[in-house]
């Protein structure tokens, strides 16, 4: 694969990738590498052993049943698709019937050759997004202010949108619910295993079917993981005085500067990006830039799959706009991923 993209530049479409990209496999990894411009493996080639460099940035759009792998996810723009309904239009989707859609990819392409040096030192108003969230969308926030007119708005609107909620990392949700713990406690300590039963209480969370590693039986979490989990955050388990007990267990005022660092940028981010939707005057619908098309895979039932068969031929426009995306050394998003979190085959 890495040879392919160097070579080739192509725009790579994977479906059912749960199926064959592992967790720290060679595929996993060049797909992280080549999410930044610059993005390079090494390589030991030949009998003589030529250490050879390889350029693996490049434009990716995949599919998967069920969750994404944490740094796959954070370098992507995830779009969750459902289950057809009964009553939702279906539409045949046939290579050699696809002329509106190679039209459509020709056209891009055509654009995106006019416009490459508009580009060069291109630097759009990112808000509030910031490290790879901003990587993520810098690209179509730069595009979409150069076609102009309603694009600009649209596209932040659909940051905010599409923006991750319920995927935020282990540790980010293991700090909102222990706060949540505390807010709702009399007391401003707690012993360990009495905050590892909360947690294992909360519904809705994993902490009550928590797997100590991949091949074990999900249990409910004990106070030595929680303990490891809380060491990254710099907080430690200590003999606490509940009563006439000294429990190992923590207090609260351990958890505030991780709380400030962790859990107060996310309501920050969102709050100021809903403020500048709303100054620029945009709606909080996204209007379906396919909508109406109905096309649609009938033996998958996948619900308007055209964008996916336009990005086959739309990959040389996809590629001269991200090569001339920004000045050098600037990170730039080149990662798509379409999530596919529920089962949507029949």
């Amino acid at each position: 694969m890495f040879r392919v993209v160097e070579k080739h530049q192509p725009t790579i479409l994977l479906d059912e990738t749960e199926k064959y990209v592992e967790h720290g496999s060679d595929l996993h990894a060049l797909l992280n590498e080549g999410h930044c411009k610059g993005g390079t493996v090494l390589r030991v080639l030949g009998e003589s052993l030529e250490l050879r460099e390889f350029g693996i940035y490049g434009a990716v759009a995949f599919a998967r049943n069920g969750r994404l792998p944490d740094d796959l996810e954070q370098r992507s723009i995830v779009i969750d698709m459902q289950r057809r309904r009964p009553d939702e239009p279906l539409a045949e989707l046939r290579d050699d019937r696809c002329e509106s859609l190679r039209r459509t990819a020709r056209m891009c392409a055509r654009w995106a050759d006019d416009h490459a040096g508009d580009f060069r030192d291109s630097d759009p108003d990112m808000g509030a997004l910031i490290n790879r969230d901003a990587d993520n969308w810098r690209p179509l926030f730069a595009i979409a202010d150069t076609i102009g007119e309603d694009w600009p708005a649209r596209i932040r609107e659909a940051a905010i949108i599409l923006a991750p909620r319920e995927s935020e990392s282990t540790g980010a949700m293991l700090l909102a619910d222990i706060k949540a713990i505390f807010d709702k406690s009399e007391s401003d300590r707690m012993a360990s295993a009495d905050l590892a039963d909360a947690l294992a209480a909360i519904e809705g969370r994993p902490w009550a079917e928590w797997k100590a590693h991949k091949r074990a039986n999900p249990k409910p979490i004990t106070k030595n993981q929680l303990a490891r989990l809380l060491e990254p955050f710099h907080v430690m388990p200590a003999s606490v005085r509940i009563g006439d007990r000294t429990p190992k267990g923590y207090c609260r005022h351990q958890f505030e500067e991780a709380w400030q660092r962790y859990l107060v940028a996310e309501g920050v981010y969102e709050t100021q990006h809903r403020n500048k939707a709303a100054e620029m005057g945009t709606s909080g619908d996204v209007q379906n830039a396919t909508e109406g098309n109905g096309v649609a895979i009938q033996k998958y039932e996948k619900p308007n799959n055209d964008g996916l068969c336009c990005g086959v031929a739309f990959r040389a426009g996809v590629m001269a706009l991200m090569e001339a995306m920004g000045p050098p050394g600037r990170r730039s998003a080149s990662t798509a991923a379409a999530s596919i979190r529920r089962p949507i085959r029949s």
